[in-house]
């Protein structure tokens, strides 16, 4: 759908959303037949956490939008 028809309609969606969910179709729905409810959140849930945290975004030169932090834990020496 064009951004122009979009505005027909009374909606504009950021072009974000519509890669996200290009994105959420390809990779993860096209390909998954979900026997529960459940494992349907359990899957998205998984997949989208990988999308925001481990998967490689061009828009943001190459690097996931929400990287996951390592802690460092120190052992305290007895």
């Amino acid at each position: 759908m064009r951004d122009s028809d979009q505005r027909l309609l009374g909606y504009d969606l950021p072009t974000g959303i519509e890669s996200f969910n290009g994105k959420l179709r390809d990779e993860l729905l096209a390909r998954e037949v979900f026997d529960t409810p459940l494992e349907a959140k359990v899957l998205i849930e998984r997949w989208r956490k990988g999308y925001n945290t481990v998967q490689l975004h061009s828009s943001l030169g190459y690097r996931p939008p929400a990287p996951e932090t390592t802690q460092s834990v120190s052992v305290a020496e007895a």
